[in-house]
C-alpha cells in the first residue's frame, strides 16, 4: 500500500486508516484538533487549517480518548510542561482523587508521562512528544496494541511525517529530536579525548533506577507485518524516573539492577544491535538506552530513509586500515547503515586504485525525495560494491571468510581461524576433505602460477579443531538471552544441509530435533562418500560438536512412516526443514539393466559404507563422469582384483568430476574412456557379461543444455562382471509428503522459493539436494544457514520473510584488470601421503600440510579484498569493531559536534541557523560546481 500524500512514506495494508477517518462529534472534533496541534511536531499541521481528521495526530487521540479526557489534557496548555495532581485538579475543577483517577488512566494509555524532572524530585506529569514519548509508551503497553492495533500505525508514522521537511535541516547532534547513536564503549580509544555523554557507563552510573522493557519498534513492526527476524523482547532499558513510570503504569517492563542492564548491553553487542540513547532532554538526562535492530528501529530509520545521518550519528566514524583488512566481511554483515561494503585491495592493471563512491549529504545539496531511500532496509544489506571483491569469498557458496582464515593461519591463530570458518560452515573438517574447491578455481593467485591451497589450509585447521573439540562450544541464546522453548523445530535428514540448519538454529536458541531414517547421522557424507576421501571418525567428531550444542538427533525414524508431519505438529513442532538429499541412484534405461551384477553407483557406495566388506569378482565398468562416478570407480578398485574402467559421455575437459578427482582416478590405474554412452548390457543366464557403448557426438546443445546425441553405428563392447551406473541420483520421498501441499518436480525435487526455501506448505522448508538436485556438501551447508534465517522469521508472527534480509550476494573483482606486485614467490605447497597402496586400503592416505607448509602457503595469498566504509553513511555505532579480528577497523572522533545534546524545546533555534548555513553551501556549490565534502574514496 502507498501513502496517498507521500508514496515514499512507509505504510502497508495493515496500517490504519485504510479509507480515512472521520469524527462524528463536532465538539470532540474541535477539541481533538486543538490537542493534536499542541502535541504534533509537524509544522504544517500547526498552521491554521493544517490539522485534518485523517492525520495521525488527530485520529489516534480520537480513537483512544473520551471527550472529557481531551479537555483534561488541554488543561496542560503546553506539551512537556510538568504539573502535579493538585495543579491539574484545580485547572479542571476536580477533587484530587477525581483528577488522579483520570491521570492514572492516561498514564496507563501512555498519553501522559510521569517523571521527577524537577528540583525536589517530586512526581509530576506532562504530555510527552509523540516520539520519543507516547508512541513508545502505547506500543509497550501489554494489552493496548491488541485492542487498538492502530497505535502501531501511529508509532510508525510519528517519526516519519514531521521529518519529511525537517530531516535535511537537522544539524549534527540531532537538535533534540529523537534518538542518538552511542558507540560500543570498548570501541572508543581511551587515548582520544571524549565527553561523558558518549559513554554508556556514564549513563549507567548516573542513574540508580533501571527497567527492562519490550522493544516498541520491534513490536510495532511485528503488528504491522514488517518484522525482520529480530524478535521483540526486553532489549531496551528505561533509566531513572522513566523506569519507575514504565513499571508502575503497567507497561511491559520490569525493574532490573545496573548489572542486569549491563548484561543486556553486552548481549546486544553479541547480537549486533545498535546502542541508542534518547536525545530530547539535553546533556544531563536520558530516559532510555535502546538496543536497536537496524531493520526495525524507527530511530535509525530517521537517518536511513531520508539519507540524513545527522538524525542518528554519534561523534565517531569507522575507518579501515586497508593493510590489515582481509575482507572477511564481518563488519559488513553487522553494519546497520550499509556504510561498510567489500571492495578490492589490488590495483587496477594501470596501477590506479579503485575509487568508491560516497553518499551525497544534505549539507550542500538540494534534498528531495529523489535523495531518499525507501528500500534502505534491503539496500543496507548489500555486501559489496559493483566493482567486486575477493574471488575466493565470492565463489564459495557459503561465502566463508577465506582471506581471513588464511591470515589467521599465517599468524598461528588456529583457534580463531576455526571460529571464523564456523560462522559460515559447521563442517570445516568435512569440507577440508571433500570440498570441490570453487574458491581455488577462482583464486587470483592462479593467474600468476597456482592457486593458493585454500582447502589444504582449511584441512589443517580442521585437524587442529578435532584435536581440541572442547574449545568449540557455542553461545545459544535468543535476543533476550533465553531459549525459544515454545518453538520446537524439526529437521528431517541428518546430512550436511539438515545438520547445518540445526547448528545455526541452536545458536539462536531454538530446540531442534533432527529425524534421520538411517541408523546413523551424516546422510550422503556418511553413506555416499568413501572413507578414503572422508574418514568416518572425522565426520562423527564434527557431528558430536553439533550434538553437544544441544541438537537432538533421532536415528531410525522415518518421517511419513513412523511418524507424520501432522503428528509432529501436534507435538508442538512449529516448522520443518526437509533436507533428505537424493538418496537413490538412477539407471540408464537400457536393455539388460535388471541383470545380476548391475547396480546404481549410489546403492553400491551405501553398501560399502554401511556393510564394510563388499567384494566384487572380476572386471568392473562404471558409467558416469561426475564426482559420484569417480568415488564409485575408486571404491570399486578397492573391492575387486580385476580392472576398473570408467566411461562417460563427456570429453575429458567436459567431465563434471573435479580435476583432482580425475587425477586421482588415473593415478590409481583406473582407465577413463570419454565420449561413450551405454547402449545395452549383455547378459548370460541373468548375469552381466559385458556392456555395449555407443559413440556420443555431442553432450550439450547450443544453449549448453544437456541434450546428448549419438552415432548408433559406432559402438564398442567391454567384457565385465559388474556394471555400476553413476549417472545421477533420485529422490526417495516415501510417505513423507502425504497430505501436504508441497509440490514435487518431475525430477523428484521439491519446489520452493529460491530465497526463503519455503514450499507451498508454509511451515515446510527444503534445502540441499532435495531442493535443486545433486550438488556438493558446501552448497547444502550454505542452504542450511539460509533455512535458519527463514524459519526464525516464519515461526514468529508478523515477520517478513524478505525485508532487510542479507541475500549473501557477492561480486567477483575483474581479474582481467588487476596488477599483482610484490608477491611471495613460494610455490604451492603439496601435502604428503601416508605409506600404503591406494587400492588396498579404505583409509585416507592424504596427509595435511605441516605447520611450516601452512605458513608458506598462507603467505602466497595476494590479499585481494578489503572493506570500505562510506564515511558519509557511517553512524558511528562501533559494532564493526566488535566483529573485526584483525585490528583493521577503528572509530575516530571526527564529528565532535554530533555529541551536542539539546532539549526538544531548543529545536527551532538550532535548526534555523543550520538551515541558513546549509543554504549558503548549496548556493556556493551551484556557483562553483564543487562540494566541500568528498564524493569518493
Amino acid at each position: 500500500m502507498v501513502n496517498e500524500v507521500n508514496p515514499m512514506i512507509h505504510v502497508n495494508e495493515r496500517d490504519y486508516p485504510v479509507n480515512g477517518h472521520h469524527c462524528d462529534d463536532p465538539e470532540k472534533k474541535k477539541l481533538v484538533k486543538k490537542l493534536a496541534v499542541m502535541i504534533t511536531d509537524n509544522i504544517p499541521r500547526k498552521l491554521p487549517g493544517g490539522m485534518k481528521e485523517n492525520h495521525m495526530d488527530f485520529w489516534i487521540l480520537d480513537r483512544l480518548l473520551t471527550k472529557d479526557e481531551v479537555r483534561f489534557l488541554l488543561s496542560f496548555k503546553k506539551r512537556r510542561t510538568g504539573l502535579t495532581t493538585p495543579e491539574l485538579a484545580q485547572r479542571n475543577n476536580m477533587s484530587e482523587a477525581e483528577a488522579q483517577k483520570v491521570i492514572d488512566h492516561l498514564l496507563w494509555i501512555g498519553i501522559l508521562e510521569q517523571n521527577r524532572d524537577n528540583a525536589d524530585q517530586h512526581i509530576q506529569y506532562w504530555i510527552p512528544k509523540w516520539v520519543v514519548g507516547s508512541g513508545e509508551y502505547m506500543v509497550e503497553h501489554p494489552t493496548l496494541p491488541d485492542e487498538h492495533p492502530e497505535v502501531a500505525t501511529m508509532f510508525n508514522l510519528a517519526p516519519q511525517e514531521p521529518l519529511e521537511l525537517a530531516a535535511k535541516l537537522v544539524p549534527p547532534g540531532g537538535a533534540g529530536i529523537g534518538m542518538h547513536v552511542i558507540p560500543v564503549e570498548k570501541a572508543i580509544d581511551p587515548k582520544v579525548e571524549s565527553v561523558s555523554v558518549e559513554h554508556l557507563s556514564h549513563w549507567l552510573n548516573k542513574n540508580d533506577k533501571f527497567c527492562k522493557m519490550v522493544c516498541a519498534c520491534r513490536k510495532a513492526q511485528r503488528i504491522r507485518g514488517e518484522g525482520v527476524g529480530d524478535i521483540e523482547g526486553y532489549m531496551c532499558i528505561g533509566v531513572g524516573d522513566i523506569a519507575e513510570y514504565l513499571v508502575e503504569s503497567g507497561k511491559d517492563a520490569h525493574y532490573i539492577t545496573r548489572e542486569e542492564a549491563l548484561e543486556i548491553i553486552q548481549r546486544a553487542e553479541r547480537k549486533g544491535y545498535v546502542h541508542q540513547i534518547t536525545n530530547l532532554d539535553g546533556p544531563n538526562r536520558i530516559v532510555g538506552i535502546c538496543n536497536c535492530s537496524a531493520g526495525s528501529c524507527y530511530g535509525l530509520r530517521t537517518s536511513q530513509l531520508f539519507n540524513t545521518p545527522n538524525m542518528s550519528r554519534s561523534a565517531y566514524r569507522a575507518h579501515v586500515d586497508p593493510e590489515k583488512c582481509v575482507a572477511c566481511g564481518k563488519c559488513v554483515e553487522v553494519c546497520p547503515a550499509g556504510a561498510a561494503r567489500l571492495g578490492q585491495k589490488l590495483c587496477r592493471a594501470d596501477g590506479s586504485q579503485v575509487k568508491y563512491p560516497m553518499h551525497d549529504l544534505p549539507d550542500d545539496h538540494v534534498w528531495g525525495q529523489d535523495k531518499w531511500d525507501r528500500d534502505y532496509r534491503d539496500h543496507n544489506k548489500l555486501n559489496c560494491y559493483d566493482t567486486g571483491t575477493s574471488p575466493c569469498k565470492t565463489a564459495c557458496p557459503a561465502h566463508i571468510a577465506v582471506q581471513g582464515y588464511i591470515r589467521m593461519a599465517a599468524e598461528g591463530r588456529y583457534e580463531d581461524a576455526v571460529r571464523l570458518i564456523r560462522q559460515d560452515n559447521p563442517f570445516p573438517a568435512v569440507c577440508g576433505a571433500v570440498c570441490n574447491r570453487r574458491c581455488e578455481d577462482r583464486c587470483t593467485r592462479g593467474l600468476v602460477d597456482a592457486p593458493v591451497a585454500i582447502d589444504e589450509i582449511k584441512k589443517f585447521l580442521a585437524q587442529w579443531e578435532l584435536a581440541h573439540p572442547e574449545n568449540f562450544g557455542m553461545i545459544s541464546e535468543n535476543g533476550d538471552g533465553n531459549q525459544w522453548d515454545d518453538y520446537k523445530i524439526a529437521v528431517i535428514g541428518a546430512g550436511p544441509a539438515g545438520l547445518s540448519a540445526a547448528w545455526y538454529l541452536r545458536q539462536e536458541g531454538y530446540p531442534v530435533t533432527v529425524f534421520e531414517r538411517k541408523s546413523r547421522p551424516g546422510g550422503m557424507l556418511l553413506n555416499g562418500i568413501p572413507s578414503f576421501r572422508l574418514e568416518k571418525e572425522v565426520l562423527q567428531r564434527e557431528i558430536e560438536i553439533i550434538e553437544k550444542a544441544g541438537v537432538e538427533i533421532r536415528c531410525g525414524v522415518e518421517v511419513g512412516k513412523d511418524i507424520t508431519l501432522d503428528q509432529l505438529r501436534a507435538q508442538g513442532f512449529k516448522a520443518f526443514y526437509i533436507a533428505i538429499g537424493m538418496q537413490g541412484g538412477r539407471m540408464a534405461g537400457v536393455p539388460g539393466e535388471d541383470a545380476e551384477g548391475v547396480s546404481s553407483g549410489v546403492a553400491f557406495l551405501k553398501d560399502v559404507n554401511l556393510k564394510g566388506d563388499v567384494r566384487l569378482d572380476g572386471d568392473v565398468v562404471v558409467v558416469g563422469g561426475g564426482n559420484v562416478a569417480a568415488d564409485v570407480a575408486r571404491t570399486a578398485l578397492r573391492c575387486t582384483k580385476g580392472s576398473v574402467t570408467m566411461l562417460c559421455l563427456e570429453q575429458r575437459d567436459e567431465m563434471p568430476a573435479a580435476k583432482d578427482e580425475v587425477a586421482e582416478i588415473l593415478h590409481e590405474g583406473i582407465a577413463v574412456e570419454n565420449g561413450w554412452g551405454p547402449k545395452e548390457i549383455l547378459t548370460e543366464n541373468g548375469r552381466v557379461t559385458g556392456i555395449v557403448f555407443k559413440r556420443c557426438t555431442r553432450v550439450f546443445d547450443d544453449q549448453h543444455r544437456f541434450a546428448p546425441q549419438y552415432d548408433e553405428n559406432d559402438t564398442r563392447t567391454i567384457t565385465c562382471s559388474h556394471v555400476l551406473m553413476a549417472i545421477g541420483q533420485s529422490a526417495q520421498w516415501g510417505k513423507l509428503l502425504e497430505g501436504s501441499k508441497v509440490v514435487v518436480r518431475r525430477n523428484g525435487t521439491a519446489e520452493a522459493d529460491p530465497v526463503t526455501l519455503q514450499t507451498a506448505e508454509p511451515d515446510v522448508f527444503v534445502g540441499g539436494d532435495i531442493f535443486h538436485g545433486a550438488r556438493f556438501a558446501i552448497d547444502a551447508i550454505a542452504e542450511g544457514k539460509a533455512a535458519m534465517t527463514s524459519i526464525n522469521r516464519f515461526v514468529h508472527p508478523g515477520q517478513s520473510m524478505t525485508i532487510g534480509r542479507d541475500l549473501r550476494q557477492f561480486i567477483e573483482l575483474n581479474r582481467d584488470d588487476i596488477r599483482v606486485e610484490g608477491y611471495d614467490n613460494a610455490p604451492r605447497q603439496a601435502p604428503g601421503l601416508k605409506p600404503g597402496e591406494a587400492r588396498e586400503t579404505f583409509s585416507d592416505l592424504r596427509l595435511p600440510l605441516t605447520e611450516a607448509q601452512i605458513k608458506k602457503e598462507a603467505g602466497r595469498c595476494l590479499k585481494c579484498g578489503r572493506s570500505i566504509v562510506d564515511l558519509n553513511q557511517c553512524v558511528g555505532c562501533g559494532l564493526c569493531t566488535t566483529r573485526c579480528e584483525f585490528d583493521a577497523i577503528h572509530l575516530s572522533r571526527d564529528l565532535p559536534a554530533a555529541s551536542d545534546m539539546h532539549t526538544a524545546e531548543e529545536m527551532m533555534k538550532l535548526v534555523g541557523p543550520y538551515a541558513l548555513k546549509r543554504m549558503g553551501k548549496i548556493i556556493k556549490r551551484k556557483i562553483t560546481g564543487k562540494s566541500d565534502y568528498p564524493t569518493e574514496q
